[in-house]
């Protein structure tokens, strides 16, 4: 793999947990 391939996982992992974290303090504050 290129290091590039592993930085655009590298940020669609981030997205994906940010989005998770995101969904989860929405429904805590509900």
């Amino acid at each position: 793999m290129t290091a590039e391939l592993l930085g655009n996982n590298n940020s669609v992992i981030i997205e994906t947990r940010s989005a998770v974290a995101t969904s989860h303090l929405q429904k805590v504050a509900l």
